[in-house]
């Protein structure tokens, strides 16, 4: 199972980092508005989300992380939930955000 989780991670880590080279280099005008003073800021944040992705995965993979994880998105999406959030939520914008 270990096995199974690390390699899921590195897959995980190596999509993350493809789709943020591809979104910097769509971002940039394919690289003619990219500075060289931001070769850093992108590479260190390409390594940080590779990182994040990596190190999620795995906790994500683990037997009772998964079960939580799982059964915590099925109970925010019941359908008693969406009847109490669709309520809820527009009433909960108002008052603490644009009120």
């Amino acid at each position: 199972m270990e096995q199974r989780g690390r390699t899921a991670a590195v897959a995980a880590a190596g999509v993350t980092v493809l789709v943020l080279l591809v979104l910097i280099y769509i971002g940039s005008n394919e690289l003619a508005n990219f500075d060289a003073a931001l070769v850093g800021y992108a590479f260190g944040a390409v390594f940080a989300a590779a990182g994040l992705a990596y190190r999620y995965t795995l906790w994500i993979t683990r037997p009772p992380t998964w079960r939580y994880f799982s059964a915590g998105w099925r109970y925010f999406l019941s359908w008693r939930n969406f009847r109490r959030y669709t309520l809820l939520i527009p009433k909960v914008w108002w008052t603490d955000i644009f009120a």
